[in-house]
């Protein structure tokens, strides 16, 4: 229940449900400890559409696979839209560039 509140509650702050998510099972190294199973978490995942993977910061299990997924993610959702900010921030700012709005002499 506490992560459908989380989701939630970041669908509210950015005003939207066009965000890409993926539900991250930490710690899975610790199988005999655990509170969700892997079919609950991918059960989560596949109610919410999107995807799902286990990691463990102890063994680095897994951490570049995430990192590979998430990367394509932040490009295809925020890729463009940096870019247009980007040059938009170029041309409204004065100077030599858009950090430090001076002529650059």
């Amino acid at each position: 229940k506490i992560v459908d509140e989380l989701r939630n509650r970041i669908y509210e702050v950015k005003n939207t449900r066009d965000i890409p998510i993926i539900l991250v099972g930490t710690q899975k190294d610790l199988t005999t400890e655990r509170v969700i199973s892997r079919d609950q978490g991918q059960q989560k995942a596949t109610q919410w559409e999107c995807e799902f993977i286990e990691v463990s910061a102890l063994t680095s299990d897994n951490l570049a696979a995430m990192f590979e997924m998430v990367v394509p993610l932040y490009q295809k959702y925020f890729g463009d839209k940096i870019v247009q900010d980007s040059i938009q921030n170029q041309i409204q700012s004065p100077g030599c560039c858009s950090f430090c709005g001076e002529d650059g002499d």
